[in-house]
């Protein structure tokens, strides 16, 4: 599980120890496919790594938009970690997945007691929102801006 949790990009640059920390509070998931992990609006409490699989993270409801999650140092249902603590997706297998699964409850622990290591996972943090963001504002301005009702 450590290294799994090492190839996270939430946590770039956090110590061994801390990793540690995080991988023994962390679980590992299984889904088949076509299971929704989560929907959109509701409460958020945990945040996943993709291990293996594919997991599609549907935006919008009139109009689409799919930001696929693929294994590579990637997490999905980081607004675990926002407040106020609601679900911005649906996230849906496409596949088979494996993933680990980290409560925020552990996560914000690990920030408070280890804050040098919790500012590089909150910058990290930033950093994937802003990716996200980016990724969506791109895909809405190339296949449209959504349906109003």
């Amino acid at each position: 599980m450590l290294d799994i949790i090492r190839e996270a990009d939430l946590f770039e640059g956090v110590s061994e120890n801390v990793l540690r920390e995080i991988a023994r509070e962390s679980e590992e998931v299984t889904f088949e496919k076509d299971s929704v992990i989560y929907h959109v609006g509701e409460a958020s409490s945990h945040i996943y790594k993709l291990i293996e699989g594919s997991v599609d993270l549907v935006m919008m409801e009139r109009h689409v938009v799919h930001l696929t999650v693929t294994p590579t140092g990637q997490i999905f249902g980081w607004s675990a970690l926002v407040q106020p603590y609601t679900r911005m997706a649906t996230a849906k297998c496409t596949a088979p997945t494996k993933a680990v699964r980290m409560s925020r409850d552990s996560i914000e622990r690990i920030i408070e007691n280890h804050p040098h290591e919790g500012l590089t996972i909150l910058k990290n943090l930033a950093r994937i929102v802003t990716h996200r963001l980016r990724d969506a504002y791109t895909y809405i301005h190339y296949y449209g801006k959504p349906d109003t009702p």
